[in-house]
């Protein structure tokens, strides 16, 4: 438990640095990328800022990441191919934060706008790394459903979506107009830093806890009866 907190504590200094980058990038004008120059660019010099990109979304082959929160609650991150213009790559794209209710694929419809069918668009969004597995005790990505994944690992998702799609890459959608009629426009990914600032403290708690019950339990057990002497 102290090892989940000091990890917890380790996470939300992390998002701290990554929300004041985050800030600081906001202020930047988007750069404007075409397929080549995406493909050729040194990627992590572009993780967590803002571009521009074109191309078209293919609604037929979203899969959703769920188990995510927002300041709404509890909900699902719908992520949509993106087929970038004058290329065969496509790069996974976020489109919004829907209700934990419609994490069923029939519901996610609603949420494909008509008028973006076989359209060409810009867009601009976040370029953000793939989540991998963190340790050997974190959990799965992939889900009985391979539609459906727990966190974005995109080189997991990528093998069930017949496109060539950008490994360990994904773009977090910030133009509104073009994610479709979704009920909440919240589209941040990442776990605010207060939540893992609080989850230090919970498990902090949890470990003294679980060391005054085993303590209590020790003090009051019953008392060993004495082995018989032997005759």
């Amino acid at each position: 438990m102290l090892i989940a907190a000091k990890w917890q504590w380790t996470r939300y200094h992390e998002k701290l640095t990554l929300v004041e980058t985050f800030r600081n990038h906001s202020a930047e004008n988007p750069l404007e990328l075409s397929a080549n120059e995406l493909e050729g660019a040194n990627l992590d010099d572009l993780l967590n800022k803002r571009i521009s990109i074109k191309g078209k979304f293919d609604f037929g082959n979203q899969v959703m990441v769920g188990n995510r929160r927002s300041k709404h609650g509890a909900g699902s991150w719908l992520l949509t191919p993106f087929k970038l213009s004058g290329s065969q790559k496509s790069i996974l794209v976020s489109r919004g934060f829907i209700p934990f209710e419609d994490r069923d694929e029939k519901s996610w419809l609603k949420y494909t706008p008509k008028n973006l069918q076989d359209k060409e668009v810009q867009i601009q969004g976040v370029l953000y790394k793939s989540t991998e597995k963190r340790s050997a005790f974190s959990p799965e990505a992939s889900t009985n459903d391979p539609k459906i994944y727990l966190y974005p690992n995109i080189n997991l998702i990528s093998k069930v979506i017949p496109q060539d799609i950008f490994k360990g890459l994904l773009v977090q959608g910030i133009m509104p107009p073009v994610t479709g009629d979704f009920p909440m426009t919240d589209i941040k990914i990442d776990v605010p830093p207060s939540t893992h600032f609080w989850y230090t403290f919970e498990w902090i708690i949890l470990a003294i806890l679980t060391q005054i019950i085993v303590f209590l339990i020790q003090l009051f057990r019953p008392l060993r009866k004495q082995a018989s002497s032997i005759k």
